[in-house]
């Protein structure tokens, strides 16, 4: 029955529903109001960043298996160069074309993070 409908119609649905929803849901209000909030106050983003680091800590304390003493060597987080990256397709072989894509956004990243590091160890703003 809804095999000869093209994709496109139930899309355009969706979005035209999301859309009603949202311009006639009470909630607009409130999630503007918050949006506001954030982009005038800074400093509660802290807050937020504050909340999630410790819910991560607490569901890694409580949902991790913890063994020996070798599990929580912090040190293993300050060298990056010593971190395991992930090896993509093109470094397997199965897409050598992607190799010159890939090498300068992998690099690009890990400078980016090693400079990252670096200001917080100094105990500067990133930004």
């Amino acid at each position: 029955m809804f095999s000869s409908l093209p994709r496109v119609y139930p899309l355009i649905g969706f979005c035209s529903g999301y859309a009603i929803v949202m311009l006639f849901n009470p909630l607009r209000q409130a999630l503007r109001d918050g949006a506001r909030c954030l982009a005038r106050f800074k400093r509660i983003w802290v807050t937020f960043v504050v909340l999630g680091l410790a819910y991560a800590l607490f569901q890694f304390a409580t949902f991790t298996p913890i063994q020996n003493e070798a599990d929580l060597d912090l040190n293993q987080f300050a060298s990056l160069p010593a971190w395991q990256w992930p090896r993509s397709r093109s470094e397997k072989g199965l897409r050598p074309g992607a190799a010159a894509i890939c090498a300068p956004a992998k690099d690009w990243l890990k400078r980016g993070l090693q400079a990252y590091v670096r200001c917080l160890l100094r105990g500067g703003d990133a930004n």
